[in-house]
């Protein structure tokens, strides 16, 4: 006996719910059920697993052919406008499908393989349909060990903080510094965040990272105020989903700081423009308590972005960092040249500091000085380094020396 499992969760059924109330997605359940009932003949199986998630099973196929013109019948269906108590409702469905006896001999492991494949559709951006592969099943093992090596990564303190620093226009004097999280791995050496904070965020493990962050950035941040006497402004990268506890999250900075006799000024919260994008998301209205508290904001990758400019003049921004795109093509593009101009020239008028990212050559350097930029932050001056070299060769020689 063969048989393909089509696997069927809803997308946008809990907005549904949401605005509508549950009775109006009870009765979007029943017409979806009767719609897949219509996709299928009569002795073919439709369930509703539970919540949104339907399975049909299909007998006598097992091929990739019959099977996709089933998933593509199912996906059109469930794309037409749905009417419900005058209410017109739309929703799609991410579809992963398996074979039996092909992708598994058992109930358990033919749900799991097609729930697989049904994320993959989810993670391709939905209202589509994949097929199991056992590709799929390595990625998934895969990703389960490395959220447990995160999870032992956070309890073993296997996380440390590289500190770039950023200068002043002529490239000598350091005047700041950019914190950079990077996984000490205990066999795969240093591993940079691009490798594990995607998926610590799609995951809800970005929310212990940050706060352990916050706490390494603040400490380190401190130990060279006391050290020198001065303020070294430190600035953190923070992720849209670490601004999910309201208020709380900002009353964590201000905390922290205040527990090490630390001036708030001292740290700066790393947004991109995207996250900005809402004016009524609770991320602007925790962008407006950090800087009552004294904490500055910083909007990096400037100038990439889809927001508007309106938030410059909504919220009180201390910094833009311009995108190192930017800077990147100055030597060979003036209109790179007359974007940054642009950039300089407002933020001057606005009072707001600008940072250049990713300053390479000494062209772009000297380019940067006749634009007046206020400071510069790339591997032409320095690379990111642990706190203990950068406390050795930038923070040290500020300590004040005994007359």
């Amino acid at each position: 006996m063969h048989f393909a499992l089509i696997f069927i969760d809803l997308d946008g059924f809990k907005d549904i719910n949401d605005t509508l109330g549950h009775d109006h997605g009870d009765l979007l359940l029943h017409q979806v059920a009767k719609r897949l009932r219509n996709c299928v003949r009569n002795h073919d199986t439709v369930a509703r697993l539970g919540g949104d998630e339907f399975t049909l099973i299909i007998e006598g196929i097992n091929d990739v052919e019959r099977a996709s013109e089933i998933a593509e019948k199912v996906k059109q269906s469930l794309m037409q406008c749905i009417t419900i108590n005058g209410a017109q409702v739309y929703v799609t469905g991410s579809i992963g499908l398996t074979f039996y006896p092909a992708d598994g001999r058992s109930v358990e492991d033919l749900v799991k393989h097609a729930d697989q494949a049904m994320y993959l559709s989810k993670s391709k951006g939905r209202n589509r349909y994949e097929f199991f592969s056992y590709i799929i099943e390595e990625q998934a093992i895969e990703k389960r060990r490395i959220l447990e090596e995160i999870r032992v990564a956070l309890s073993e303190d296997q996380f440390v903080l590289y500190y770039q620093p950023i200068f002043d226009l002529d490239g000598i004097n350091v005047s700041k510094a950019e914190a950079l999280i990077r996984w000490q791995h205990p066999q795969h050496g240093l591993i940079g965040p691009n490798e594990f904070i995607p998926m610590a965020e799609q995951n809800g493990l970005i929310e212990d990272i940050g706060n352990w962050v916050r706490e390494q950035a603040i400490h380190d941040a401190a130990q060279w105020y006391y050290i020198s006497g001065q303020i070294m402004q430190v600035s953190v990268n923070c992720s849209p989903l670490q601004f999910d506890r309201a208020g709380q999250w900002v009353d964590d900075w201000v905390l922290a700081c205040n527990k090490q006799g630390l001036p708030r000024d001292t740290m700066v919260i790393e947004v991109t423009e995207n996250t900005l994008m809402d004016p009524e998301s609770p991320i602007q209205q925790q962008m407006h308590r950090l800087s009552h508290n004294g904490i500055d904001i910083a909007i990096d990758d400037f100038g990439v972005g889809y927001s508007s400019l309106a938030y410059l003049q909504r919220l009180d921004i201390d910094i833009l960092k311009i995108d190192r795109s930017f800077i990147q093509h100055m030597e060979t593009n003036e209109s790179s040249i007359a974007l940054v101009r642009a950039i300089i020239t407002m933020a001057s008028h606005l009072k707001v500091q600008v940072v250049a990212e990713g300053v390479e050559t000494t062209g772009q350097h000297q380019i940067l000085q006749q634009l007046s930029c206020d400071y510069l932050q790339g591997y032409l001056f320095a690379k990111p380094m642990p706190k203990d070299q950068f406390t050795e060769l930038y923070i040290t020689p500020l300590t004040p020396t005994a007359s």
